[in-house]
């Protein structure tokens, strides 16, 4: 018999996590879910086991190194340390002005989204490289792209995640290591709903879930979905900064909170 597809998904509780891990699930595939919201991780290990997968729940912070460790140790001592893809999807929004900025708000964006990120692979890189073969799938944003009114903080901590990945796929190239990068705009989750500004092409989580595993699976390096949005973020990214003040303008002031 062929050996089961094991696969981890961080961030697992909700949103495009959880999303992840029931469109996976199959007989055949192993789904370990690791997050802070045991309840609601047990809910998705429901799902991913009517649909014929073993799940194991993995409760901890991707911000914190020693729950990171606890929770690959209950993962190698379960199925062992051959994991084929890691969703690494884990991450904090922020959107709040500069009146409000504050550094332990912004610390824990970047703890978050890039610490977190880092923190697994520590753990999974080196059976990866060992093995010559996994796929690493990290969830980075379309506010990678450039900075934007409001959200300084989310922006830069997506653009060090894209920027580290993309660092890791050029070094594991010949490796038979997989490194993809997400960048979805947005999809229909917790941390959007909390945005008082408007969210063009906004996407359900079940549809941005089959877009990134289908990506993955075919080995892409980049996911940058929907495209009509991804298409105005390539004209931003090129504009003046002058053009682009005036054209972001109009989102100042806005307050989340």
């Amino acid at each position: 018999m062929p050996s089961p597809t094991t696969i981890l998904v961080t961030g697992a509780s909700g949103g495009i996590g959880a999303a992840i891990a029931e469109h996976l699930a199959a007989p055949g595939v192993r789904v370990a879910l690791f997050a802070r919201r045991k309840d609601q991780l047990d809910e998705v290990a429901r799902k991913v086991g009517q649909r014929g997968a073993e799940a194991l729940v993995l409760v901890g912070d991707v911000a914190d190194f020693e729950s990171v460790e606890a929770a690959y140790a209950g993962l190698v001592a379960k199925w062992g340390s051959s994991i084929d893809f890691a969703y690494l999807n884990a991450g904090a929004g922020g959107v709040f002005p500069l009146s409000k900025f504050k550094a332990d708000r912004v610390r824990r964006i970047f703890e978050v989204n890039i610490l977190g990120l880092v923190n697994w692979l520590h753990f999974l890189l080196p059976p990866m490289l060992e093995a010559r073969r996994g796929t690493i799938v990290g969830t980075s944003s379309m506010a990678a792209q450039r900075g934007g009114p409001n959200s300084g903080a989310y922006s830069a901590s997506k653009a060090a995640v894209t920027n580290l990945l993309e660092s890791i796929r050029l070094e594991a190239r010949h490796s038979g290591v997989t490194v993809c990068t997400v960048e979805p705009g947005f999809v229909r989750t917790d941390m959007t709903a909390v945005n008082k500004f408007p969210m063009p092409f906004i996407m359900d989580p079940a549809d941005a879930a089959k877009v990134i595993c289908r990506a993955a699976q075919r080995g892409k390096s980049m996911i940058r979905f929907p495209w009509p949005l991804q298409a105005g973020m390539a004209v931003m990214r090129w504009m003046p900064n002058w053009m682009y003040d005036r054209v972001t303008g109009t989102m100042l002031g806005q307050d989340s909170e």
